[in-house]
């Protein structure tokens, strides 16, 4: 891989990821309004030339030509465990100002995902603008960094659809209220978090414990889906992504209504329907090696991610041919 990379060195567990745009091996989160500028340099043609291939609009992303198109190198272990070594300069941060061009597309989305990546001001911009448009807003607070909880832990969490944290990350947050689960048991996370902020959904993802959830009425669990590990990273991107595109966009005629319903409880079924598929698309993605190439694709093309659920909520929902492995 080419690009720019650093001594700054982020490592995560097993099932999480940090993605960052400008870089071959670490593709942009699946929705939302989370990216960062790119340069008009060739690193960022080809990013753009690679987000437009599979089908995303890019056309609101900044082009800084005083900046250099951040890359990220990801170090994969053979357990699938990531490092990553990544730099950017403060010019590519994203800044509240840059949303001005997405207020249209997140006025017409079904749903929106807003991750940490971001400065808290510009995460909260982009809180508020989706609040204000009345779409389904899915908050995925990763990477998982102290500071950023702490500046981001008075976020409505009442008023979102669905928050959707590694453990670690829930642990920041709810040590951030300072509230004691967060040095419970990992399996009582998502309760904890729904008890706390009030969210309606909690989705806690627990690399190989599977995911812990808390719908507004009960905690459960749900199994980890049988796979080979070859590399963690993105898994959790893929999980909200299939997670959000079941709750909200598998039937648009409903959108509106689902959307409606939260944060009252959602039709019977639907929730364990759109965990099972975050969890059958998590699944695809960490037996595969690398990012963008890892994912699973909506569509009709061959293919049928291992373990993906056979309701009509999620049925040809998650596909993707299979491809060799890519080597990095």
């Amino acid at each position: 891989m080419g690009g720019r990379s650093s001594g700054r060195r982020r490592t995560h567990p097993a099932g999480r990821q940090r993605p960052e745009p400008g870089g071959g091996a670490r593709p942009p989160r699946c929705a939302g309004p989370r990216r960062r500028r790119r340069r008009g340099d060739q690193t960022g043609r080809e990013l753009l030339a690679t987000l437009r291939a599979e089908g995303v609009d890019a056309t609101t992303m900044a082009v800084r030509p005083d900046a250099a198109t951040p890359v990220c190198v990801v170090l994969a272990h053979p357990d699938g465990r990531t490092a990553f070594l990544c730099r950017w300069a403060e010019a590519v941060e994203l800044t509240p100002t840059d949303l001005a061009p997405a207020r249209d597309a997140i006025d017409s989305a079904r749903a929106v995902i807003v991750t940490f990546d971001p400065p808290p001001a510009t995460v909260r911009a982009a809180v508020d603008y989706a609040l204000a448009a009345g779409v389904a807003l899915v908050v995925h607070p990763a990477p998982p960094e102290r500071s950023v909880a702490a500046a981001l832990v008075d976020l409505p969490w009442d008023r979102i659809s669905a928050a959707t944290p590694n453990e670690q990350e829930a642990r920041l947050l709810l040590a951030a209220a300072g509230d004691p689960a967060a040095a419970g048991p990992g399996a009582e996370l998502a309760a904890a978090f729904g008890r706390r902020f009030a969210t309606p959904l909690v989705c806690v993802t627990r690399a190989e414990h599977g995911v812990a959830v808390w719908d507004g009425a009960r905690a459960w669990a749900r199994p980890a889906h049988p796979t080979t590990v070859v590399d963690t990273t993105a898994a959790s991107d893929a999980f909200t992504a299939a997670l959000t595109h079941i709750l909200f966009a598998t039937n648009a005629t409903n959108a509106t209504e689902l959307r409606a319903s939260f944060p009252g409880p959602p039709p019977p079924g639907l929730v364990e329907a759109a965990v099972e598929a975050g969890l059958a698309a998590a699944a695809w993605t960490v037996r595969h090696r690398g990012a963008l190439d890892a994912l699973p694709h909506l569509g009709d093309s061959a293919g049928r991610v291992p373990g993906e659920p056979t309701s009509p909520a999620t049925e040809g929902a998650f596909r993707r041919k299979e491809q060799p492995d890519k080597r990095v």
